[in-house]
């Protein structure tokens, strides 16, 4: 139901609302945008980030978001 749901969304509003939920205060909204772009050029923001507690946490995040849409993420 949670792919389906990101589907329905445009993949940058839908990585957005994704990373907002589960990272929450942690990073502002300019991180959040520069880890989408990240994604979206199919590169590993986890291994960017210097800050360990953030690599599980946007290693899952583009699993989903690469379920919901394989060609883009």
């Amino acid at each position: 139901m949670t792919i389906m749901a990101l589907q329905d969304m445009e993949p940058e509003e839908a990585a957005d609302i994704v990373l907002e939920y589960k990272l929450k205060d942690t990073v502002s909204a300019g991180i959040r945008k520069n880890i989408i772009n990240d994604l979206l050029d199919n590169d590993s923001p986890w291994e960017e980030y210097s800050d360990i507690r953030f690599h599980k946490n946007l290693f899952a995040r583009s699993v989903l978001l690469h379920k919901a849409f394989p060609s883009q993420f």
